[in-house]
């Protein structure tokens, strides 16, 4: 009886109705007391013996009807349980790989973020001896030059500003020589 109401829910209502109609006949009729059922020793059983024999017959194709069902539906969700885990395993495998991916890029790019930090510090090397140390030579070369042009000078004073503006020019060469030996090509800087 408790698998006819389980079949009700399980097979849905039509199926289940009908097996729970007849599981309630089979039981019914299985359980009248021996006492009604007559032998007759010629004839063998009576009839009411004969269907509930019939009664038992179908009582059982119908547990096996509802036993081999379940089991399909068992087998059918087991099958979509493995696919689903096959599914799983799947994704899992393909994050592996996207988190291995992100972690090589990660360093790849903490490795372009340290060689961008070294160029950055060069960059400001760059401009503090650009501020100061190239800066000065070449503010003494503009003043010189202004004595030269502005006519206030005598040929022995151009002369000597001559001599300071060629040893401020090697002053200067000297400290662009520097500048490139401290920042180091060019390629470096990109």
């Amino acid at each position: 009886m408790g698998m006819a109401i389980v079949a009700t829910f399980i097979l849905g209502r039509t199926t289940g109705f009908i097996f729970f109609i007849s599981s309630i006949l089979v039981i019914g009729l299985s359980m009248t007391p021996l006492s009604h059922v007559h032998f007759n020793r010629i004839e063998g059983p009576n009839l009411f013996t004969i269907d509930i024999m019939i009664m038992n017959g179908i009582y059982m194709a119908y547990t096996f009807l509802f036993i081999s069902y379940f089991a399909t539906q068992l087998f059918k969700y087991y099958n979509y349980y493995l696919t689903e885990v096959e599914k799983t395993s799947i994704v899992n495998t393909q994050l592996l790989t996207s988190n291995k991916t992100l972690s090589d890029l990660n360093g790849a790019m903490e490795a372009h973020i340290v060689a961008l930090e070294e160029a950055n510090a060069k960059l400001q090397r760059y401009a503090w001896v650009n501020n100061h140390e190239v800066r000065a030579p070449l503010a003494t070369l503009m003043g010189l030059t202004y004595l030269l042009e502005s006519g206030f000078c005598n040929e022995k004073d151009q002369l000597q500003t001559l001599a300071y503006i060629k040893k401020t020019c090697i002053e200067l060469d000297e400290v662009i020589k520097g500048l490139n030996i401290t920042l180091g090509t060019r390629e470096d800087l990109i």
